[in-house]
């Protein structure tokens, strides 16, 4: 989906608001929904929480500028967090 930079330098998606460099203001730009890409993968390796959590997580990671290791903690984390109970 496509969608265009504000002159702040921020895209909207969905309710979220996400900053760029500040040279793409008022650009056209591509966007990409990472829950969509991630869902299959996280299938395949049967980490059914965190499909289940993905879109929230994704949320928060961005809203919370989350580091790729901390994303990674978070995500697999609800899967770990379900083994141990069940």
């Amino acid at each position: 989906m496509n969608r265009r930079v504000s002159h702040d330098a921020f895209v909207e998606v969905e309710t979220n608001r996400y900053p760029v460099p500040f040279a793409w203001c008022r650009a056209e730009v591509g966007v990409e929904l990472s829950a969509d890409r991630l869902r299959e993968p996280l299938l395949r390796l049967r980490l059914v929480q965190s499909v289940e959590r993905l879109r929230s997580l994704l949320e928060a990671a961005a809203k919370r500028e989350f580091s790729y290791s901390d994303f990674l903690e978070e995500l697999f984390g609800s899967n770990a967090w379900a083994s141990r109970s069940s």
